[in-house]
């Protein structure tokens, strides 16, 4: 497969993941010299150590800020992660948070798996993929850890999206929206856990998915995302 696409990259040409101007056949990274600047710039400005979040009493390790009122490369590339299923943009963003990921642990802690914040069936139905579970993969084979997908999104529930919800209400939709399965329990029992999404808002929904682990045996969950929202 990996020859197809090559070959199909050097008949159509290579192109930005962020603003699709065409870039050099020869060059490892998906983004041309410009985007790539601004997402390192963008980069620079969070810090490498974990986030302690009090309300919701978890970690939260991130790579960048997702502003709201700006076009940034890091907010392009996470609506494009979201709305097609793109092997570069999620390649290359799992490469740079598992990059982080490793500076953080210094040496990964023993029993360490990856699961992932499950995407609601209607967006799976929409769009044909769950970009958090992609992710998710991508980071544990980078880390060589495994990856189980153990949460589920409850079915047969109405989807009230979060972000039309005020914060008491975020938590509390989030903490009825999701379940493991009784099967899935062993996979993470006694285990520290790194728990992926692509986006944090106000947390709520990690915050729901990191109490249903813990409650259920893992011994640790840390939270990790591509970025935080910001509104500036």
């Amino acid at each position: 497969m990996n020859k197809i696409i090559n070959i199909l990259r050097f008949i159509n040409g290579r192109r930005c993941a962020v603003c699709g101007c065409a870039i050099d056949l020869m060059n490892e990274i998906e983004l041309c010299s410009l985007c790539y600047s601004g997402w390192l710039r963008e980069c620079e400005e969070v810090s490498l150590n974990p986030v302690s979040d009090i309300k919701n009493q978890m970690s939260l390790i991130y790579l960048t800020y997702y502003r709201i009122n700006r076009d940034t490369p890091s907010k392009s590339m996470i609506l494009a992660l979201k709305r097609h299923n793109s092997r570069d943009i999620y390649n290359f963003l799992a490469f740079n948070l598992a990059e982080t990921l490793k500076k953080h642990y210094h040496q990964i802690p023993r029993n360490t798996i990856i699961i992932n914040v499950p995407r609601s069936r209607k967006a799976i139905i929409k769009y044909g993929f769950d970009q958090a579970a992609l992710l998710a993969h991508s980071v544990s084979d980078m880390m060589n850890l495994d990856y189980f997908n153990v949460l589920s999104y409850k079915s047969g529930r109405r989807l009230i999206q979060q972000k039309k919800l005020t914060l008491e209400d975020r938590r509390l939709n989030a903490l009825n929206a999701y379940y493991i399965k009784k099967k899935n329990i062993i996979k993470f029992y006694g285990k520290r856990c790194i728990l992926i999404d692509d986006v944090y808002t106000t947390g709520a929904t990690l915050a729901a998915c990191a109490k249903l682990l813990t409650d259920n045996g893992a011994k640790n969950v840390d939270c990790a995302v591509i970025a935080k929202t910001v509104k500036s």
